[in-house]
């Protein structure tokens, strides 16, 4: 396994939380923004986008706290 963790716990949830509500959307609105595309890939790219983007965040996030930490 994996030393240290690529991405917390909240890019993951926010990730999830994005897909099924753009996959419930796109399911039960009756919209035809991808043509004849399975919402469910719809629904992981979009968890991909949201994760990545999360991850980057959190991550310079913690950078900027350790940088104007103060040693004790």
């Amino acid at each position: 396994m994996l030393r240290k963790r690529l991405v917390g716990k909240v890019p993951i949830l926010a990730g999830l939380i994005v897909a099924e509500v753009v996959v419930i959307w796109l399911t039960f609105g009756k919209i035809h923004l991808f043509g004849t595309w399975n919402v469910g890939m719809v629904g992981l790219g979009v968890n991909v986008v949201v994760v990545v983007g999360a991850g980057l965040i959190e991550r310079a996030l913690a950078q900027r706290t350790a940088a104007t930490a103060v040693p004790e």
